[in-house]
């Protein structure tokens, strides 16, 4: 969607986002972070455009369309540049709670040749998470789609979002970076209605239906039913792998 309301938009949402203190990656940009001595690639990716064939070529050029070719020459730069590589992947079927064979295929290509994150988007739903190991016998997390997180899409399974808690570890003797631990907090993405001052409200699934079920919630029997529902397909997605 980045190139949506042409070279404008894009310079904007630029603007926007550093003016928040956000970084982001553009075209084929490679962002390095350094966050507690590990310094972190991030490569970004999409399947393609909206309208692409109405884009000039210099709009085109503000986004990575992914090719096997291009994300192998990336990996091998950011491998030089950093301790570790985070592909973020725009991939996969709208409102699928299912991975496409498409998605493998890229996951695949990504494992092998030395990620090890790899985080989708697009679905607008949350897919399943697996771990794979590489050739070199190291974990490699694939995160398919998270969901959407903050949005108005109506339907229901893509108002049930996750946020990824993932722990690195650096070796002090050797520098190698691993993955040592994955976990998540699952989310419920509320619609207040339009007469509410905050229509969209991000709701913490699990601490939200204890408080309610300990009798100490604010939230009303409905809603604590949409995230026991939202709850139930999540195990069901997560499980799939």
């Amino acid at each position: 969607h980045s190139g949506d309301y042409g070279e404008q938009g894009l310079a904007d949402t630029e603007t926007a986002l550093e003016e928040a203190g956000i970084d982001y990656c553009i075209g084929d940009t490679i962002t390095v972070k350094e966050v507690n001595g590990v310094k972190i690639a991030f490569l970004a990716y999409t399947y393609g455009v909206n309208e692409e064939q109405s884009k000039t070529s210099k709009e085109l050029e503000t986004v990575n369309i992914f090719s096997e070719e291009q994300a192998k020459k990336d990996i091998e730069y950011a491998k030089q540049k950093s301790d570790t590589i985070c592909v973020l992947m725009h991939w996969g079927d709208m409102y699928s709670n299912e991975v496409s064979e498409g998605q493998r295929k890229i996951a695949d290509f990504l494992v092998d040749n030395g990620v090890t994150l790899i985080i989708g988007t697009h679905p607008a739903t949350v897919q399943p998470m697996e771990i794979r190991q590489n050739k070199e016998g190291k974990n490699v997390l694939v995160a398919y789609s998270l969901g959407n997180f903050c949005s108005s899409i109506v339907e229901d399974n893509a108002k049930v979002e996750l946020i990824l808690n993932i722990e690195l570890r650096k070796s002090g003797e050797t520098g190698e970076v691993f993955l040592r631990k994955v976990d998540y907090t699952p989310l419920y993405m509320l619609d207040n209605g339009t007469a509410s001052e905050n229509r969209y409200e991000i709701i913490d699934m699990k601490n939200a239906a204890f408080q309610y079920a300990s009798g100490k919630g604010t939230i009303t029997r409905n809603t604590y039913n949409k995230l026991i529902s939202g709850l139930d397909l999540l195990e069901n997605v997560l499980k799939q792998e």
